[in-house]
């Protein structure tokens, strides 16, 4: 059976699409490993962050059914959150509810910082790592207490940089701390001439990970074989394959297995659909969880394609269509950064890159909300200059009490 299908990575919440899969097998009521049990303060938080992880999955997929996707809601949520902490009435509302994000602040920002410090604890059996900063107009000025916050709760620095006079300096600077935190997957995220003298800040997270399968692929059984893309036509591409015990499970509609990586936390799920000509209704978290708690130990052969791909989104339409508004426009409120009402977010930009192979998978993100000062208010006044000859009236309430014309005033 070969098919176009979804991958989703269950790593941090790195979501990305394609593969093929083949398999038959009989149930074996027996559960093949047990990933670790998360604190009730970070399974709150990734709820949140997956349910918007799909939204946007399904936004994105909407606008493009026939393109590889590949996003992280992580960093997105992340990036978003550390922006939204700063924002203030409906425009704080509007990313909590596009976000699912607690309305609590002190909730919030302790469910990120346990999440936070949770990835970023140190193991032998992968790397999974994740970093925020704060990108800062070196003339522009932040509230004590937002700067505490970041620092605090989301682990972030705050850099200030020359945006007015050296912007490109200040591009290749964000550029290689993203470089550098994503293994050199992601080099461009800021693209050159972004960043303008309306530029403020940028808040950016990078998240990255390795990992080995637990049972490895052989490189000598992958083959090139057939994979048939939506438009029914079909390519060739390196197929792996292996036959071992992995947690399993189908429906009418889908079949669904998941790989572990080394170490119990992190897993890859692929989820094929049936051939069918009925359409399918989008993946949702809700759905996700719920075969999760269905798969069960069976013998499978599976063939997975071996791939590389990339994505990189301006997500500001699509956050737009899910309910976050006022964010980018002039009725922004984020005088909770700086105390004023004259920052708003231009964009928020998403790139995200995965490797699997034989061996395991890589994969990184890294996601950049770009600030920028609200355009001037429009200048009501009048200008008026009075360089020709004119007439003018001295007036005493309604009494006029001079009156004249001005033909020279220099005599």
């Amino acid at each position: 059976m070969k098919s176009k299908f979804y991958i989703l990575l269950k790593l941090a919440i790195i979501a990305g699409i394609i593969s093929t899969l083949y398999c038959c097998a009989t149930p074996i009521k027996e559960i093949l490993y047990t990933p670790e049990k998360p604190s009730q303060t970070t399974e709150s938080l990734a709820n949140q962050i997956n349910t918007f992880s799909f939204d946007l999955f399904n936004q994105l997929k909407a606008n493009a059914p026939d393109e590889n996707i590949i996003l992280s809601g992580f960093s997105i949520e992340t990036a978003i959150a550390m922006t939204g902490e700063g924002a203030k009435e409906n425009t704080a509302s509007e990313i909590q509810s596009t976000l699912y994000l607690s309305s609590d602040t002190k909730q919030r920002t302790a469910q990120f910082q346990h999440l936070i410090e949770s990835i970023n604890r140190p193991t032998t059996n992968y790397t999974l790592t994740t970093v925020n900063d704060l990108w800062l107009n070196n003339k522009k000025s932040l509230l004590p207490s937002y700067q505490s916050l970041i620092k605090t709760y989301y682990n972030g620095s705050i850099t200030p940089l020359d945006f007015e006079n050296k912007p490109q300096e200040s591009t290749n600077t964000i550029n290689t701390w993203i470089a550098d935190h994503t293994n050199q997957m992601i080099n461009d995220l800021i693209p050159l001439g972004f960043i303008t003298d309306l530029t403020q800040l940028i808040l950016t997270n990078a998240i990255y990970f390795k990992g080995q399968w637990n049972t490895k692929f052989k490189a000598e059984h992958t083959i090139q074989e057939p994979f048939t893309l939506s438009s029914k036509n079909t390519i060739q591409v390196p197929m792996m394959f292996i036959k071992s015990d992995f947690n399993y499970t189908e429906d009418q509609d889908y079949q669904i297995i998941e790989l572990p990586y080394k170490g119990s936390s992190i897993s890859f799920m692929a989820i094929l659909p049936k051939p069918s000509e009925n359409k399918l209704t989008p993946l949702t978290h809700s759905k996700i969880d719920q075969w999760s708690q269905q798969l069960i130990k069976q013998n499978v052969t599976l063939r997975l394609p071996k791939f590389t791909s990339k994505s990189k989104y301006s997500l500001k339409e699509p956050l737009n269509k899910l309910g976050m508004i006022s964010a980018f426009n002039d009725s922004a409120n984020f005088s909770g950064i700086d105390g004023t009402k004259q920052l708003k977010i231009a964009d928020v930009i998403h790139e995200a890159v995965v490797k699997v192979n034989e061996e395991g998978s890589e994969a990184a993100a890294a996601t950049g909300v770009i600030m920028i000062t609200k355009a001037s208010p429009i200048d009501n006044t009048i200008t008026m200059t009075i360089n020709r000859p004119f007439t003018f009236l001295i007036k005493y309430r309604d009494v006029i009490l001079f009156l004249g014309h001005v033909a020279d005033p220099s005599s």
